[in-house]
């Protein structure tokens, strides 16, 4: 067994050493326990540090060290994002392990620009997954520019790396959490700013390039309880289900008749919305729905659209 100690001398965890290949694969899984990633833990045996590819192939106690991030000279900031500019993962490595804070900016040529947002415009995912495993969290502009990059790339950039930066950048932005948790069906009343919703015109472009029908119904669910006009006709000109259900498993059709929103009720009928669906037992049609709430032009186009249907 191996034995992890902190400072104040209580016991951190006790690990069967067949669960672990070397220091760092301890680090690692240490993370989850102590909050801090591997680059602020020292691990001391001895009197010594162990280094992060030491095997660990003997039952030993090893106390751990939290260190505080490194001031680090402008110098140092630089080449940590020339470093990840030109895909030095081993310098990048080193940098972080001073250890240094990857989440900072720096202006320069006219943009600002930091590590984890240089690694994803790059493609480099093995850059990309340090940094966040660093604790590097994306600001709002790299995840949209990563999201518009893969969203209108051509098919030989559209590789299943820049899928996974992509899915990283999710994780570490909260603008994108708040997109993910929508698509999850967590809350529809989960408030968007407008990079959200420039988040969400770029996932439904993704999802239907990638052709992940699964979340189609999700992503025109959220455009319309979001009133996002420009994304409902984006999914249905790409031919997304106007009878799918939202959700809540309410139809389309009577989610956007109850707010209200003639346009969209507009394009979910040009697009072939039934109006006769009213969901679970219970619910109003559209049309009735529309007539209770006293959405007039609502109401009218409904009925017109039920007029044209009777129409030899």
């Amino acid at each position: 067994m191996l034995h992890v100690w902190q400072a104040s001398g209580e016991l951190l965890e006790a690990i069967a050493l067949e669960e672990l290949s070397d220091v760092q694969s301890l680090k690692q899984r240490l993370q989850k326990k102590c909050g801090k990633p591997r680059f602020r833990q020292r691990l001391i045996h001895d009197g010594s540090v162990l280094a992060d590819d030491e095997k660990l192939d003997s039952s030993m106690d090893v106390q751990l060290i939290l260190q505080p991030w490194v001031v680090p000279t402008s110098e140092q900031k630089q080449e940590l994002i020339t470093a990840c500019v030109l895909g030095k993962e081993r310098q990048v490595e080193e940098l972080l392990q001073l250890p240094m804070d990857p989440n900072y900016q720096l202006f320069y040529a006219g943009t600002l620009q930091s590590p984890l947002g240089e690694a994803a415009k790059r493609g480099l995912l093995e850059i990309v997954q340090t940094l966040v495993e660093a604790g590097a969290r994306s600001q709002g502009s790299e995840t949209l520019t990563s999201l518009a990059e893969m969203a209108f790339s051509t098919d030989r950039t559209f590789t299943p790396e820049r899928l996974e930066i992509v899915s990283l950048l999710w994780q570490t932005n909260e603008e994108a959490i708040k997109m993910r948790d929508l698509l999850a069906g967590l809350s529809l009343r989960v408030p968007l700013s407008a990079d959200g919703m420039q988040m969400l015109h770029f996932a439904a472009q993704l999802c239907l390039k990638a052709g992940r029908a699964e979340f189609y119904p999700a992503l025109l669910s959220v455009a319309i309880a979001k009133r996002h006009v420009n994304t409902v006709r984006h999914l249905l000109d790409a031919g997304v289900d106007a009878n799918c259900t939202d959700l809540d498993g309410k139809p389309q059709l009577l989610a956007a008749a109850e707010l209200g929103h003639l346009e969209i009720v507009r394009l979910l009928l040009q697009a072939g919305a039934s109006k006769n669906l009213s969901g679970t037992a219970g619910d109003l049609t559209p049309l009735a729905l529309a007539r209770e709430k006293g959405y007039e032009e609502i109401v009218r186009l409904l009925a017109e659209d039920d007029l044209g249907d009777q129409r030899p």
